[in-house]
Formats: structure tokens, sequence, C-alpha cells
């Protein structure tokens, strides 16, 4: 409890400096990242906002290989 500041300030900058960015969760966090990141490399940051519905039923498909 005593380092979540600095475990959530280390997530968000690894986040922001990674080549591509997947977010999986709604929230101010992965906004407020995504619009940084179009901020600092001019629109060009790989992000991917998955269909959480498709992603869920591709992933419970055990006959998918």
């Amino acid at each position: 409890r005593a380092n979540s500041s600095r475990l959530a300030a280390v997530d968000y900058l690894v986040c922001l400096f990674s080549e591509v960015f997947v977010t999986t969760q709604g929230g101010n966090f992965p906004h407020f990242l995504i619009g940084h990141r179009r901020y600092l490399f001019n629109g060009h940051a790989k992000t991917i906002k998955p269909d959480k519905i498709k992603l869920v039923t591709l992933l419970q498909n055990t006959s998918t290989r």
C-alpha cells in the first residue's frame, strides 16, 4: 500500500513509452494515457482497443488453435 503511487507511476511510464499499448479496461488511466501517447508521438502511437466481447468469445473457445 505504501508504494502504490510509485507502482502506478512506473506502470504509466512503461505504458507511455512502449511500442504498442493494449487497453483492456475503462477509466481515466487508459484514456489519459492514449491522449498523452498521441501528443508525444504526433498521433502515430500504436494503441489497440480490443472488442471485449469478441475477445472473451475467442479465448473461451478451446477448439481454436
